[in-house]
């Protein structure tokens, strides 16, 4: 059996534990971030030796990286509308057109603004 003098966290000033402690830190910031799944992540220590031709030397080379989740997607239901060549767009959020909502909006449409100087889109939401 081979006995080392070699400590890998101690190679390049500890470089392989920074590497990893970094990647720690990106793993747990996924994991606290609400908008990724509960999924599992993971972190992978790579080693890979290369020996020379004579053997008397190899290069060690060390990689350190993170399997983090997606941010989940969102979105949102919108009513779409021709009036008088003018198309529209209105963001629903499940609330019916009348109905009182909890900030004390009505559902009915209102207008925003309209695109650009020219433009026939107006951008609408809702009262």
């Amino acid at each position: 059996m081979v006995k080392l003098q070699l400590k890998i966290d101690e190679m390049l000033d500890g470089a392989l534990r920074d590497l990893s402690e970094v990647e720690l830190e990106k793993v747990i910031e996924n994991i606290l971030d609400l908008n990724t799944d509960s999924k599992k992540r993971e972190i992978k220590i790579e080693i890979i030796i290369t020996p020379t031709s004579d053997r008397d030397g190899a290069v060690l080379e060390m990689k350190v990286s993170s399997k983090l989740r997606p941010r989940n997607g969102i979105d949102t239901t919108i009513a779409l509308g021709k009036v008088n060549d003018i198309f529209d767009a209105v963001e629903t959020n499940n609330q019916l057109q009348g109905q009182l909502s909890v900030d004390g909006g009505t559902g009915e449409i209102k207008e925003v603004g309209k695109l650009g100087n020219n433009s026939k889109l107006t951008v609408i939401g809702m009262k």
